[in-house]
């Protein structure tokens, strides 16, 4: 089986349409480090989810890592520990390793963490066995928003063609050089089947400065069941609001659609 990267495939989709207009968007915020660090985690279906994180959010996992203290403990080796299939996330589900499992790879250490990230060992190989570190709940707290959220300034809204939006729910606070505000769902043919029908998006960005950006919508049930991908072009002026509309499918069915624009991302609850 192949490695498992779909949790990221949609993202390099939009970070790619996004990369062209990161340099004309000023921000006077002090700037990022340059710090690099790679997470890790096996499949739910097998095989390798992974995700570069950068800059102060790298910095601060690595200095709560840092910090944690040897509890005394060996956190003991995992299933085919040893073996041929030592490197090969493919073969891990079949040697019962937990789903979810996580490593992070920093500063040329690497260490395992429950997939939870209430426990954690520095250890030589994947699944061998290391010295148990304390695990404490901020760094918990920092490598699941890091897996589920950064970059990005994270909301999650409520609507549905029959529900207005309701105030959105913040998950996680990131820099973002716009606002985004989420007016309605439709659905675009109410006779299509359950499993046929076309959602429609509207929203508004408002920008403090002239820009050019894309608006990325990706719409997946999970991270290896995906649904479409589409995306707007906007040119904005500063300080005014511009209005566009993106078509997403399925509609329903436990799909859920997100809307990406530049570092701000927000999640769509499709609502009765």
């Amino acid at each position: 089986m192949k490695k498992f990267v779909l949790l990221l495939l949609s993202l390099c989709f939009i970070f790619a349409l996004c990369a062209c207009t990161a340099e004309e968007i000023d921000d006077p915020s002090e700037p990022e480090s340059d710090t690099v660090i790679t997470v890790r985690r096996l499949h739910a279906m097998g095989g390798e989810a992974y995700k570069p994180v950068t800059g102060n959010m790298a910095d601060d996992i690595i200095a709560l890592i840092d910090s944690s203290a040897p509890t005394g403990r060996t956190m003991p080796a995992l299933n085919g520990a040893g073996s041929d299939d030592e490197n090969n996330f493919d073969s891990f589900y079949e040697l019962g390793v937990e789903s979810w499992t996580t490593w992070v790879e920093a500063d040329g250490k690497l260490y395992r963490f429950s997939k939870d990230f209430k426990y954690c060992a520095e250890v030589e190989t994947l699944l061998g066995e290391g010295q148990e570190l304390e695990c404490p709940q901020e760094l918990a707290g920092l490598l699941a928003d890091a897996w589920s959220y950064w970059p990005y300034d994270t909301y999650k809204v409520a609507v549905g063609p029959n529900h207005a939006p309701e105030e959105p729910e913040h998950l996680y606070s990131a820099r973002s050089a716009v606002k985004v505000e989420i007016k309605s769902v439709k659905i675009k043919d109410e006779s299509a089947g359950e499993y046929d029908r076309v959602g429609i998006l509207t929203f508004t960005v408002e920008s403090k400065q002239d820009v050019t950006l894309y608006c990325n919508l990706i719409c997946n049930q999970s991270d290896d069941n995906l649904g479409s991908e589409n995306s707007v072009k906007l040119e904005l002026k500063a300080g005014k609001k511009q209005e566009a509309s993106i078509e997403f499918e399925p509609y329903g069915n436990r799909f859920v659609p997100m809307l990406f624009v530049d570092k701000t991302k927000v999640i769509i609850d499709l609502a009765e």
